[in-house]
């Protein structure tokens, strides 16, 4: 059951995974033992979209969200990701990408990439589970005229993507 982990002649982790098994037990480190099956040196199957099985590192394109050790959401994120999946827990999903863990760019001017929470200037005026206004605030300026860009933007958004 070992035989794609060990090298048969020196009884040894085969290189490419060396930093993620012990040799003498052939048994994930204990840093790793949450992510990886001791038995396969797979990720466990709920990790699997999000790391890499052959380095026990985050695949890439995650790896300013996710912490390698961990396979948790750097602290940083915590609030906006989901540590299971890597995508943005269901209320910021219209606002996150959930590729980059940074706000869609129609939003990257009222939102901080950093607290998924609106900017300071706005936290008054805009609602931060959402980027829209505050029922109560509605008409008011930022509110008004972030009314009139955000269905521009779309709108451009659709048309370019259509050409």
């Amino acid at each position: 059951m070992y035989a794609r982990v060990y090298s048969p002649e020196t009884c040894e982790c085969q290189e490419m995974y060396a930093r993620v098994y012990s040799p003498e037990t052939c048994q994930c480190q204990e840093m790793y033992s949450r992510v990886y099956s001791p038995e396969t040196c797979e990720c466990q199957e709920m990790y699997a979209r999000v790391y890499s099985p052959e380095t026990c590192e985050c695949q890439e394109m995650y790896a300013r969200v996710y912490s390698p050790e961990t396979c948790e959401c750097q602290e940083l994120y915590a609030r906006v990701y989901s540590p299971e999946t890597c995508e943005c827990q269901e209320m910021y999903a219209r606002v996150y990408s959930p590729e980059t863990c940074e706000c869609q760019e129609m939003y990257a001017r009222v939102y901080s990439p950093e607290t998924c929470e609106c900017q300071e200037m706005y936290a008054r005026v805009y609602s931060p589970e959402t980027c829209e206004c505050k029922e109560d605030n509605k008409s008011t300026r930022p509110c008004i005229i972030y009314k009139l860009q955000v269905p521009l933007q779309l709108y451009l958004t659709t048309q370019m993507s259509f050409k």
